[in-house]
């Protein structure tokens, strides 16, 4: 017989529907709007505008010599190389 040190206890059934219905907005909004929609939901949750979300080379490169090898393998096996 299993023996409990501590028992979780139990949380009530959250109700998720106004969550999917406003990621479903977002994601139509985003189809149907593109980056002005990105724009927007950007500014919204992120208070972030930056004049491109465009990402260089560059830039790219710059974030990768900051991670750990292995998140980088992790990266390269979850992703095809172009």
């Amino acid at each position: 017989m299993a023996k409990y040190l501590k028992k979780a206890v139990e949380r009530p059934k959250e109700d998720l529907t106004a969550v999917r219905e406003a990621v479903r907005e977002i994601i139509m909004r985003v189809k149907e709007e593109g980056e002005a929609a990105v724009r927007y939901y950007s500014g919204k949750f992120d208070t972030w505008s930056p004049r491109s979300f465009r990402v260089s080379q560059d830039e790219i490169l710059d974030a990768k010599k900051k991670l750990p090898q292995s998140e980088i393998e992790d990266i390269d096996f979850s992703r095809p190389i172009p």
